[in-house]
């Protein structure tokens, strides 16, 4: 989902929200990998990609 109002909406702030699930599928297909309980995403690398993506589509 992507909104643009916060806290203050006369103040604009594009960002967005999105689920990420515990796990994916391996390599070969044909098992769920579970992530560590404590383990969702490195933030920093999640950042980059989300924005090289939306800027590539973007341009």
């Amino acid at each position: 989902m992507l909104h643009t109002w916060g806290r203050d909406p006369t103040v604009y702030h594009p960002h967005v929200h999105f689920v990420v699930p515990g796990g994916g599928v391996n390599k070969r297909l044909d098992r769920w990998q579970q992530t560590a309980e404590n383990f969702l995403f490195d933030h920093g690398t999640a950042c980059r990609v989300y924005k090289a993506k939306f800027a590539d589509r973007a341009a």
